[in-house]
Parts: structure tokens; sequence; C-alpha cells
């Protein structure tokens, strides 16, 4: 940005006083009001954990009936909706932003996915955060705000997290320090029955060549399973099935193969989660289930996976490190989640702390009659530096014995680390040596294999130069026919235009022609029905003849 943008933010910042400290609204004359564009929004799992806290300090207005026409009540100063594709709100968010005159906060409800983002023909080009029509996005995690600010959207986003998964993060100690990295270990201990609960997105495609590629990997997994049943040591492992409707029809199971129960609760009860790209990818992490994705279309993957699965010779390996998963999965699993989703404390409270910080800055704006503005940055950073990072004694069992004998210091760890390299520099020497030894006889064959593979190449690079001659000389044939054929085509094009007019006036001919036949014909018709008129005549004359004579004969009949 250049200074006078910097000098504006700054000025804007010091204006907003932008603090981490909610307000009391006794000390406000003004309560700012923030409309919901969504029907439900009081019953969605992704406005109702805030949305009561929030109307304690600002006035909510879910804004159930609107219409494109139809202005929005001016006295709203900050607009909020996760519905930022449909052309009803595209318009109405549209010409907020032009117009300037009130906040815009657009939700994530979810983890970003390839296809939805760039292969779904059922949503606007573009309307999927490319660049968001808001002000600010309130995105799930860091992660998830680089990515959707490499499209466009520096500035505009606040990680917040998902309020609707705060009981589950704080459930499963990602709160609570002490119990964070003990968490690591919960997925390890198995109970007397084994469960591999397997998910599909509640949309996993969007076009009807999707659902063929979807169809396909889970028809190939569903037989593979069937083919080869998963065991843990001798226990044979349940599977659950979780997923869209299509999928269930088209694998034809049974009801009591399907998992029907509260998410949270069969994903606590599975020992591993199969899942296709989908926010439930966070919520079996945050439950601390070893979790793969389903990418058969080998597609990005925007939320990475510890276990990913593109082909059916890859499931029994993973199905085995599902249920026997190392530490150092799980490490990356657990660092993952903290990229794409805010865990380590209420992501609830962020929300109300972003909402009624926006509508207080834009009613400010308007009650200065300003056109609405916000700072970059609104929320305190998502800073998780002070949490610990690694279980190493898990991670790396090798140090234990040291580490008892020896104080955990930053020193210490480096020169562990540095007698470790040191052990496994000494184990490579020896191998080493082996492989100098047969180098250097290696060395005069691979260089007799260099001197005929240069002449080779100077053979073959010859026959190319001939090649490259022929075909030139060939090219300047095929040119100068190409010249003789275009002169043909020209003349050929000229006789086909007298042909054309010849034509042309044989049919003005013809259809001349056909007129007066059929004038004619018309003519004749005329006459034969007038032939026909007078036929009738003469028979009737020659009828009251005949009578007339008979009649006559018979007057000058001579009498006996």
């Amino acid at each position: 940005m250049s200074g006078a943008s910097d000098a504006t933010n700054e000025e804007l910042i010091r204006a907003n006083i932008v603090t981490t400290e909610l307000p009391n609204p006794s000390n406000s004359c003004h309560r700012p009001v923030v409309g919901i564009l969504w029907r439900e929004a009081r019953e969605s799992p992704l406005y109702a954990p805030w949305i009561d806290q929030v109307a304690n300090h600002v006035e909510v207005r879910v804004i159930a009936d609107y219409e494109v026409e139809q202005p929005i009540s001016s006295e709203v100063d900050l607009l909020v909706t996760h519905n930022h594709y449909r052309w009803d709100e595209l318009a109405i968010l549209r010409r907020t932003m032009i117009e300037r005159d009130r906040g815009v906060l657009v939700l994530a409800d979810g983890i970003a996915e390839y296809r939805n983002s760039w292969q779904n023909p059922t949503i606007p080009a573009g309307s999927l955060m490319q660049p968001a029509m808001a002000h600010k996005i309130a995105t799930i995690g860091r992660a998830q705000s680089r990515l959707w600010e490499s499209w466009g959207n520096v500035g505009r986003c606040e990680t917040v997290g998902l309020p609707r998964l705060d009981a589950q993060t704080r459930r499963f100690g990602w709160w609570d320090e002490a119990d964070h990295v003990a968490g690591s270990t919960r997925s390890a201990s198995l109970g007397s029955n084994s469960t591999l609960l397997i998910c599909s997105a509640r949309t996993p495609a969007f076009s009807e060549s999707q659902w063929e590629a979807v169809l396909a990997q889970f028809s190939g997994l569903h037989q593979f399973l069937l083919q080869n049943p998963p065991q843990v040591e001798t226990r044979r492992v349940t599977i659950r099935w979780r997923v869209a409707e299509r999928i269930r029809e088209h694998l034809r199971l049974e009801p009591a193969e399907c998992s029907i129960g509260e998410l949270a609760t069969e994903i606590e009860q599975a020992n591993a989660v199969i899942t296709t790209p989908s926010t439930l990818q966070l919520e079996a992490s945050l439950a601390h289930r070893p979790t793969a994705v389903l990418n058969f279309s080998n597609l990005p993957l925007y939320v990475p996976a510890a276990w990913q699965i593109s082909a059916i010779s890859q499931v029994a390996s993973v199905l085995d490190e599902l249920f026997n998963p190392s530490a150092e999965r799980l490490q990356y699993q657990q660092q993952n989640l903290r990229e794409q989703l805010y865990c380590h404390a209420s992501a609830g409270e962020r929300m109300v702390r972003l909402v009624v910080a926006m509508a207080q800055i834009a009613a400010r704006h308007r009650q200065m009659k300003r056109p609405v503005q916000f700072p970059d940055q609104i929320l305190p950073a998502d800073d998780i530096r002070l949490r610990p990072a690694c279980d190493w004694e898990r991670l790396l069992p090798e140090r234990r014995g040291w580490l008892e004998k020896t104080q955990v210091e930053q020193s210490t760890l480096w020169e562990l680390t540095e007698v470790s390299a040191a052990v496994l520099r000494a184990r490579e020497y020896s191998e080493e040596r082996r492989q100098l030894h047969y180098l250097s006889e290696a060395h005069q064959k691979l260089a007799d294999v260099h001197q005929q593979a240069v002449q080779a190449y100077e053979t073959a690079l010859d026959d190319k130069r001939r090649v490259i001659d022929h075909l030139q000389t060939t090219l300047s044939e095929l040119q100068e026919r190409q010249l003789q054929m275009k002169v043909q085509l020209e003349r050929r094009n000229s006789e086909c235009e007298l042909l054309q007019q010849r034509a042309a006036e044989l049919a003005a001919g013809k259809a001349k022609a056909h007129e007066q036949l059929i004038e004619a014909n018309t003519e004749g018709k005329r006459k034969q029905e007038r032939i026909n008129e007078l036929r009738t005549h003469y028979h009737q004359i020659r009828d009251a003849y005949t009578t007339l004579k008979s009649k006559w004969d018979e007057l000058h009949k001579p009498k006996s």
C-alpha cells in the first residue's frame, strides 16, 4: 500500500478506537443496528451460538423478508450474512458496497473446497471470495485467511473460528494447555470394539460428471471393504457410513450400516474417520481421531490431511495407519488443525467482538456522514505461539534416556540433535566408503558409456540434419503446389460464379414457365368445365327431341 493509504489506515484505527473490550450498552446513546440476511438465523448453528450475546451490546434484526428491489432499512449499520453467492443477497451486498453507507460482514460457514471454489456450475463465477463483496470476512482459521487474502481480500480477513464448535474444542482439551498435548494420545486407546466412520460432505459434487467420480470412488471403497474386512489385531472393525443420500442409495446400504446420530457423538465413538473434503475433517481432528481424506480425483486440498486416499491400492495401508497412528502423523494432524481452525479459545467470543466492533465503527461513520470504512485488523492477532507445540518425548523416544539425565534446556536439546546427527553420520560413513570403491570402478565404465553416448548423439544429430534438409525441400515443393492450387481454386471459383449466375437465370425462366403452365392449366380446366356443361345441354336436348319424336309418331300413326 502507498504511504498515503497507510496514513489513512492509521487515522482510521485511531478514529475507530478498536479495542478488545466489549462496550457497556448503558454508556451509548445510540445502539448500532445489525441486520442479518438469513431468514433462519436464530435456528442456524452458524448464527445461534453468538446472536444472543451480540444482542446484549447492539440491536440485532433478522431480516427475514427481503427482495432485490426492496431497500434495507436505513437504520441498519451492519449487514451480516453467509449467503454471498445467490443473486438476491449479491445484489443487496453490491449496492451496499457501492453506496458505502453501511458495513458488510460475510461469514465463512466451513472449509474452502477446490471444486466448490472453481468447478461449481450452480454458483456464479467470482462469488466465492474472489474477491468477497464485503468489508470483512470472518474466516475459520489462519490458513483460510491467507488463502482468501491471496484472492484479493487483503485487509478484509478476520480469523474468528467456528462458534458452533466451541463446545467440542473445549471438551477435547484445546483450550486447556495442560491437557492439550495429552489429547494426542486419546486416539491410540481402543476399546473392545473398533469403529471406522466413513463420511462425505453434505454436497460432495456439483455436476453430473463430478457425481459419477464421487460414486465411483465410494463404490470402489465399499467393494474393497466387503472383500477385505478390516481388522485390528483379532477384532473385526465395525464400519459406519455417514454419506449423502445419493451415495447411500448407490451403495444400497442397509439402515443398520448408516450413522444417523449426532455427528459429534458418532465421531467420538469412532476410532478413525475417512471423509471427502469437508468441515467434518476438522471436527474429527478436534476429537483427536486419525482422519483420512478420500480424494480419488487428486484435486488440490485447501485443507491438507495427515492421511490421504487417492487410489484403491492405498486403502489397506492407510487403514493400518489409522488404527495404529504414528506420533509424527498425529502431530502433523494437530498442527494442521491449529492452522485451519481457530480452536485454542472461544470462537463465539471473537465473533461477538468482531460484529459489535464493526457495527460501532459503521454507526460512527454514518453519524459523521462519512463513507463506511474499517481498519485492516479489528480482532487481536491469532497468536498461539505460547501453547505447547510438540510432544517431543513421544515423537522422538530415543531422546528419552538422555533427557532423564540432563536438564531440559535449549542448549541441551540442540546438543542432543547434534549428537543424533553425528551418530547417524557415523553409520553412513562405512557405507559411503564401500560405495566410494564401487564408484571408482564404475567411473571408467561410465566414461566409456558416456563416449558411446556422445558418438550416438552425434550420429543421431547428423541423421536429424538430413531429415531437416529433406523436410525443408519438401516444404518448398508444398508451398509451390499450394500457390498452383490457389490459382486453380480462384479459376474454379470464377467458373462456379458463372454457373451460379446461369443457374439463377434458368431458375428464373423455370419459375416463369411454371407460372405460364399454371395459367394454361387453369384455362384448360375452365374450358373443360364449359365442354362438360355443353355436353350436358346436348344430352338434355337429345332426350327432349327423342321424347317429342315419340309423341309425334304416336299422333301421326295411321289408324287401322
